[in-house]
């Protein structure tokens, strides 16, 4: 029984019109050539397990299908591989060498540096990396390697695997002057008085640049410091008839100091900074805005010189409260209430707690949820 597989064809022979020769054509005409220029007569044709078997001369031909798996290779030489093309296939003898191997496969991916929300796009760094192939094998990882001179003995698939490029990339060459522009936002109260534009320097890339760990094609983002620089400082605000201005407060309330670094910046952690004020009469107060309501002392409360136990406030739904205690001796209030009796001792508008003023106040900014009373409990 002879087998005839890819690359052979039967044709009778010249000389014995009874017998059959195999000749080396194409498989993808095999079977019709067969079908409309063939006659077996008594002759046995079969498909079974990959192979076409036909009577040829009493001699027996056995072909198995080896399969080359790239293995994730995304060029070919110097063609890019399409996504659909991941192996390749030939037919070999029974018994003989595999012969030549594919030699030429590359993972090959490619590199853009992205400048985020910077200003400056980068140019000039690594645009992609290679991993070259370092062999077949009968695995896609580990396995025994294969060669040329492997015999075949049925039916294979081999897997490529790669030398895994080392170092690192290089990065953009003007990564020293990537930077971003910000506007740093200073308010009195809600109305913004001043904007700072500020510059941010770069910090670092959003991924390991190691050559080794980078398995696909990749975008490599620049990110920046969390300090905005500026030759400008924020100008003062000027003190009204009943506050004074102290100086600003992070979003917190905090109270911050502007200095400069050693290339003469000011520095800031934060886009956004708030007028901190003090009341000018030296008595607790509170505002409804900017407007004073009410002015009181321990002695409004009871002649006995102590903190007061409560403070009843009006106002409208989403009214805006300042409110300055003073001495700090008074302590904070445990407690405040709205007139419904929602617990709102910690809805502050900003920061999460009585801010202390150098001069011996307690202030907080208090928003309103409904109308009526807010009651603050010592």
């Amino acid at each position: 029984m002879a087998n005839v597989y890819v690359n052979d064809i039967i044709k009778r022979h010249p000389e014995n019109q009874e017998q059959y020769v195999v000749e080396a054509i194409d498989i993808q005409g095999l079977f019709e050539y067969l079908k409309t220029h063939i006659t077996l007569n008594e002759h046995e044709l079969e498909v079974k397990n990959g192979k076409l078997n036909i009577v040829v001369d009493n001699e027996t031909k056995t072909y198995y299908t080896i399969t080359f798996n790239y293995n994730g290779a995304t060029y070919k030489g110097t063609q890019k591989l399409p996504t659909t093309t991941t192996s390749e296939t030939i037919s070999v003898q029974s018994g003989n060498q595999l012969g030549e191997l594919p030699l030429d496969l590359i993972k090959k991916y490619t590199i853009s540096w992205n400048q985020g929300d910077g200003d400056v796009i980068p140019t000039g760094g690594d645009t992609f990396v290679e991993h070259t192939l370092s062999g077949w094998y009968t695995s896609e990882t580990g396995g025994s390697q294969i060669n040329s001179s492997t015999t075949v003995t049925g039916n294979q698939t081999y897997y490529a695997q790669y030398n895994q490029s080392t170092g690192t990339l290089n990065q953009p060459s003007n990564t020293s002057g990537l930077r971003l522009t910000k506007d740093i936002k200073f308010y009195n109260g809600t109305n913004r008085v001043e904007t700072i534009q500020a510059v941010v320097k770069f910090s670092e890339w959003d991924h390991d640049l190691s050559k080794f760990s980078i398995n696909s094609d990749l975008t490599i983002t620049a990110q920046y410091e969390n300090i905005y620089r500026s030759k400008q400082k924020p100008q003062d605000i000027a003190d009204t008839d009943t506050q004074k201005f102290v100086g600003w407060a992070t979003e917190d309330g905090n109270p911050v100091d502007f200095k400069k670094d050693p290339e003469e910046n000011y520095q800031y952690t934060s886009t956004e900074y708030y007028a901190i004020w003090e009341p000018i009469v030296q008595q607790s107060t509170w505002y409804l805005g900017e407007t004073e309501q009410e002015s009181f002392t321990i002695d409004d409360f009871n002649q006995t010189g102590t903190k007061p136990t409560t403070l009843n406030i009006g106002a409208s739904s989403g009214d805006t409260v300042t409110v300055w205690i003073y001495p700090q001796s008074w302590g904070k209030p445990t407690q405040i209430l709205d007139e419904n009796g929602n617990d709102m001792t910690n809805a502050f508008i900003y920061g999460d707690d009585w801010m202390i003023v150098p001069s011996d106040y307690y202030g907080a900014w208090i928003q309103t949820p409904v109308a009526g009373t807010i009651t603050l409990t010592w």
